[in-house]
């Protein structure tokens, strides 16, 4: 991710002042900045680990809903846990009593930064990013947290040492959390979002979301669909729509296929999977984030081994192998079950492709020795 150089004083051409001075870290340099708060690479200071830290904008800190929206976001990061969710360091204030949350600092780019640069993603790279962005959402949404703003900026391609990126969820400052779900949940806001109001990023929030309805764990399912659309078509099955017409049309208008527009040929298992996670009618989209990755791993089985959707689905119930049965316990692996499927695809058409050329060598030495 491109950074920026820290504040400067335009006068004197200095640094301004350090607004974690007087806490365990020191600002680097600033990573970005929005309407709530800036984002900062800082050292720690006896440590020399780098990190992110998320820092209010001093203007919102007498707005009570506002920091208590920041503590959310700390205690649903700290209970997460998960190696699809940005890890958590710390949540502390500065010496004016700004809040600030410290979070590991990652490498890469953001997936809308990615697709601005690429258009989209292969069909290979979107599956394998659909199951980490399920996976995260899965863990999300077992502590009754729903995210309400799942979009490209919002997810980042954090790249490991061994070159493959994963995907981790970012910014869970629109999260609002389902009481009763389960006892490790954060306590939830102590002034809730005012009933009718829209939260989320207009272009990727479910119909329900834009009427300003109550929202469960299924209004992340559509968003996550949408994405994914995102990810094979380089564009929203939306787009065409009027802005001010938008919210109306997905409650009136069934999605545009996004083998319409995309780049590769999509196999009819990945475009229902798609389909159904942006279906208008909550009740008629995955009911769960594990149900949808279940049904995105079918999509894998279906390209690498030519099975229909529906074979798929008899191979994984039928258990003709245990590693397709994926319990929820077994999340993390399906990851690399889908990356091994793909590999298997592109190892055997290695095979073949060497296989012919070997026998179109032999029959060309044998033609040599009989001439």
């Amino acid at each position: 991710m491109t950074t920026q150089e820290p504040p400067r004083d335009a006068e004197a051409n200095v640094l301004t002042m350090d607004p974690f001075e007087g806490t365990p870290y020191r600002m680097v340099s600033l990573l970005g900045s929005g309407a709530m708060a800036e984002v900062y690479v800082v050292e720690h200071r006896t440590l020399y680990t780098k990190y992110a830290a998320k820092l209010l904008r001093a203007a919102h800190v007498s707005d009570k809903r506002t920091v208590d929206r920041m503590r959310l976001e700390a205690d649903a990061l700290a209970k997460i846990e998960h190696e699809n969710v940005v890890a958590l360091h710390g949540f502390c204030e500065n010496r004016q009593g700004i809040p600030f949350i410290v979070m590991e600092l990652l490498l890469g780019q953001t997936l809308l930064e990615y697709l601005r640069a690429k258009r989209v993603m292969s069909i290979r790279n979107a599956l394998v990013c659909a199951v980490d962005l399920l996976n995260g959402l899965d863990a999300v949404h077992r502590l009754g947290i729903v995210h309400r703003d799942l979009k490209p900026s919002n997810l980042f391609l954090h790249e490991l040492k061994d070159g493959i990126p994963v995907l981790k969820l970012l910014d869970f400052g629109a999260a609002r959390v389902i009481p009763g779900i389960s006892e490790d949940a954060p306590p939830p806001l102590a002034l809730p979002t005012r009933t009718g109001t829209s939260v989320g990023t207009p272009r990727f929030m479910s119909p329900e979301a834009s009427a300003g309805g109550c929202v469960d764990v299924r209004s992340d399912i559509y968003a996550a669909a949408n994405v994914i659309y995102f990810m094979l078509t380089g564009r929203g099955p939306f787009d065409d729509e009027d802005p001010a017409q938008l919210a109306g049309a997905r409650l009136t208008k069934p999605p545009p296929p996004p083998s319409r527009f995309a780049e590769e040929w999509l196999h009819p298992a990945l475009e229902g999977a798609v389909l159904k996670g942006l279906a208008s009618d909550p009740d008629q989209r995955f009911q769960t984030a594990n149900e949808f990755s279940l049904a995105i791993y079918e999509v894998v089985l279906a390209y690498n081994q030519g099975f229909s959707a529906d074979q798929a689905r008899v191979l994984q119930e039928g258990g003709a192998e245990s590693e397709y049965t994926v319990a929820a316990s077994e999340r993390r692996s399906t990851r690399y079950l889908v990356w091994r499927r793909l590999k298997q695809g592109t190892l055997l058409l290695a095979i073949l492709l060497a296989s012919i050329a070997i026998g179109l060598y032999t029959i060309q030495q044998g033609l040599r020795g009989w001439i």
